[in-house]
């Protein structure tokens, strides 16, 4: 089961080790993205930050799919880490149990990305795969950290 699924450019730093890895209390982190997949330093930096004992896997988007979708796994507290909107828009459409979605930031250097709270800058692009995601989930909210009071998401995209 995915606790949640966090969209986050920096994956795997502090607030995420010391904060929503001690709510969550997973037994293993699935990072999915397809360019990390490829880059041997950062997925060895991401061992080494990795909580001690905790499972860690990074996978690209449609193996971390299957790999979600595997019975064994489904019995697992998973907490998902994705960097990109659309890669959040493909795990949730992929049918994969997910209990909330979480946004602690997206630095989208794009001219045509604007701020929608924060560290949290879309585009268009990002604002229908949030939508899309919305529609498929029970929550989605921005938050740094898991004390923070949840921010709606759809509702600073309607306003």
């Amino acid at each position: 089961m995915i606790q949640c699924l966090r969209i986050d450019d920096r994956f795997l730093h502090g607030q995420v080790i010391t904060k929503w890895l001690t709510i969550y209390n997973p037994d293993a982190i699935v990072i999915a993205d397809d360019k990390m997949v490829d880059d041997a330093i950062s997925k060895m930096a991401l061992r080494v930050a990795k909580p001690e004992g905790m499972k860690l896997t990074i996978r690209n988007i449609e193996d971390a799919i299957e790999l979600m979708k595997n019975e064994r796994t489904q019995q697992m507290k998973l907490f998902v880490l994705v960097k990109t909107t659309e890669s959040a828009r493909k795990l949730v459409e992929a049918g994969l149990e997910i209990d909330c979605v979480n946004i602690g930031g997206i630095r989208n250097t794009s001219k045509d990305a604007k701020v929608l709270a924060g560290v949290v800058r879309v585009t268009g692009e990002d604002i229908n795969n949030l939508k899309a995601i919305a529609n498929k989930v029970r929550e989605i909210d921005i938050r740094t950290v898991p004390s923070e009071k949840k921010v709606d998401v759809i509702k600073l995209i309607n306003n």
